[in-house]
């Protein structure tokens, strides 16, 4: 009986390799592909869910920091002393100037930097204006505002309606951004208050939330800096962190809005709530904080959906992801697919190589 060459062991074990390899993951393609849907669905909406986080505590730090920058707390008090020296009709006159009488329309406002008018207040939002204008480039946020100790707002950036208002005891007191100016002036040092998102009415209705914090006057009032975040912002950072495989989408359900990915960016959540969005709050009711599950949507369509409980600007929110269950579990058979093709690749190499070292063999044998 003849012996068999190494090179027909080595061939015959790398071809069982093969055959078993793709035998087990044929039989462990359904649990592999439910597992993968679970796993990539919690982990994208960990990471969207951790980004919209992140927006708003970039907002406290902000506010905290920036309130207690020297320039910027001696630049409420000079503003607040030159609207006052312009007399009891300084606030008519002011939304004159920079509202009502603008160069600019609507939307347009902050285009103008010097009213003209030669007043001292004028001469600050000059100074002041053109420093905002790169610092919300920079930071992305939607308005600021400057707060006088009384109340007053002597400085926003677009000069919509909210311009010069009363946040004591005007008509946007009850705002959320009325709201955040009146706690903040309560709080101590390293401290921010937060609105929740609500349709802002000067804004257009912009659903907004409001950071404010304190701002110590060198006269020793106390003024205020607030910021205000845009849905859209926080609906821009959902929609960046995209899943790799399959196509998945995060939303915020909140008790009052969902901050979408996408326009219209928020919604209030009681309007058009959907079948998925109500399967899972109902679980979440349940005490479900976090979760995985394959759902039934509308028409019949399986959709493979994770969930996490997140806070957002105060509020309690549901971080929801999902994705088609079907186009998972392509990506995972496009996976399986490839992983064949390299095991094969990987035998035709090891062929190769056999069948080359058994043909010098044979030759050298020959010449001999």
């Amino acid at each position: 009986m003849s012996r068999r060459p190494a090179g027909f062991w080595v061939f015959g074990i790398m071809t069982a390799v093969v055959v078993v390899g793709t035998a087990a993951v044929a039989r462990t393609g359904q649990s592999r592909e439910l597992a993968f849907i679970r796993d990539r669905l919690a982990m994208v909406s960990a990471l969207r869910a951790a980004a919209v986080v992140e927006e708003m505590d970039k907002a406290r730090s902000d506010a905290l920091v920036w309130s207690g920058f020297g320039d910027l707390r001696t630049r409420i008090q000079d503003m607040d002393r030159a609207w006052q020296a312009l007399g009891p009709d300084a606030d008519r006159r002011l939304r004159r100037l920079y509202v009502e009488e603008s160069p600019f329309p609507d939307g347009q406002r902050h285009l103008l930097t010097d009213a003209g008018d030669g007043s001292a207040y004028s001469r600050e939002h000059a100074d002041f204006h053109p420093g905002v204008d790169e610092f919300l480039a920079i930071h992305d946020y939607y308005d600021l505002f400057a707060v006088t100790p009384r109340g007053r707002v002597a400085y926003t950036f677009f000069k919509e309606e909210d311009f010069g208002e009363d946040l004591m005891d005007g008509p946007l007191s009850e705002s959320g951004l009325g709201e955040a100016v009146r706690t903040a002036m309560g709080l101590g040092p390293g401290q921010v208050a937060v609105s929740g998102f609500e349709p802002y009415a000067p804004s257009a209705g912009e659903w907004s939330a409001f950071v404010a914090s304190a701002a110590p006057l060198p006269d020793g009032r106390t003024g205020v800096l607030a910021f205000q975040v845009s849905a859209r912002r926080l609906g821009e950072r959902l929609e960046s962190i995209e899943g790799r495989r399959g196509s998945t989408i995060s939303w915020l359900v909140g008790d009052a809005v969902t901050i979408l990915p996408g326009e219209p960016w928020a919604r209030a959540t009681n309007s058009d709530p959907g079948s998925l969005d109500r399967q899972v709050l109902d679980r979440v009711r349940e005490g479900e904080a976090q979760g995985t599950a394959s759902l039934i949507g509308a028409g019949g369509r399986a959709w493979g959906v994770a969930w996490e409980v997140v806070e957002v600007a105060g509020d309690r929110y549901v971080s929801l992801t999902m994705s088609d269950e079907d186009l998972l579990r392509l990506a995972v058979r496009q996976e399986q697919r490839a992983l064949a093709l390299v095991g094969f690749l990987i035998w035709l190499a090891g062929t190769t190589l056999t069948l080359g070292v058994k043909g010098r063999l044979t030759l050298g044998r020959h010449e001999i």
